[in-house]
């Protein structure tokens, strides 16, 4: 990779060219893992060997989301940086220029990518994630929430986790409405 050159990178390239490890993305539905994925911060660090921080800049042709529940994170959204702690989330559309900086050892929390299209399937109409302004590449995509509500967000997350990890025929009816 050029250093004068930000990539779009699919979700297979993202995983051979940013990570020293292997993400082991799961193949499901559209037979490709660029669809939905989730894992858990504390499994993501792990499986990617993030040790060699920061990355460097990037596309990639999906949206993806950190929801922290401990630790910190410093990640850029174009030419703007951001650090997230504890109850926040870190939105990217996709296509948007990004380098994670540095992220804390005691990160936790969990680790999302999706392709819009899971979400236009059946459920919603294709005007949904223009409401949602943390989505836009204009947006502020950071979003912090109470402690009420991050125990909500986190026993979804979980749930969402699980469909992907043990049902090889994932609901993604389920994922796009979680």
């Amino acid at each position: 990779m050029k250093p004068d050159k930000a990539p779009i990178l699919s979700v297979n390239n993202y995983a051979s060219k940013l990570s020293l490890g292997s993400l082991h993305w799961k193949n499901f539905r559209y037979h490709s893992s660029d669809v939905f994925h989730i894992n858990k911060m504390e499994d993501y660090i792990r499986l990617s060997k993030l040790e060699e921080l920061p990355l460097p800049p990037h596309r990639k042709e999906v949206f993806d989301f950190i929801f922290l529940t401990r630790g910190k994170l410093i990640r850029s959204k174009g030419l703007d940086t951001y650090e997230i702690s504890a109850h926040q989330f870190f939105f990217l559309p996709a296509y948007q220029f990004t380098t994670m900086q540095s992220l804390s050892a005691d990160a936790s929390g969990y680790f999302c990518h999706f392709n819009s299209d899971i979400f236009y399937k059946r459920l919603f109409q294709k005007e949904l994630l223009q409401q949602f302004p943390f989505l836009h590449f204009t947006g502020n995509p950071v979003v912090k929430v109470n402690q009420k509500v991050a125990a909500f967000i986190m026993q979804l997350l979980s749930r969402l986790e699980q469909e992907y990890q043990y049902d090889e025929k994932c609901n993604t009816d389920f994922v796009a409405s979680g």
